[in-house]
């Protein structure tokens, strides 16, 4: 059985790959930050995301956040970015948000090869 990690796993498009790969006998490892435009102020696991599936609240802009999740995993499925761009006009940039999806990638690649 293969465990596979979902970044931004918490979001609409991600639970459906998390249910759906679940159904097909896969262990699912989610890391979230639960961004707070999205998720709310008191964001906690969502109550939409399948029990199945184990949850990390973290980012991956943040090198330990990634290598935890990353510990165990056979594959990810990349689904982590920032919200639309409509979105970002309205709500400040978080620290260290000018960092790229592409620097992120390249990081969370990066720390694969090295696991």
């Amino acid at each position: 059985m293969e465990k596979v990690l979902i970044t931004g796993g918490a979001g609409f498009i991600g639970r459906f790959v998390t249910d759906e790969l679940l159904r097909r006998g896969h262990q699912i490892r989610v890391l979230d930050a639960l961004i707070p435009q999205v998720h709310g102020e008191t964001a906690s696991r969502p109550d939409t995301l399948n029990k199945d599936a184990e949850f990390i609240h973290g980012d991956i802009r943040d090198a330990d956040a990634v290598a935890r999740a990353l510990k165990g995993v056979d594959s990810v499925i990349h689904l982590a970015a920032e919200v639309g761009v409509g979105q970002s006009m309205l709500t400040p940039p978080r620290p260290s948000s000018s960092t790229s999806a592409a620097c992120c990638s390249t990081g969370i690649c990066a720390t694969c090869s090295r696991s």
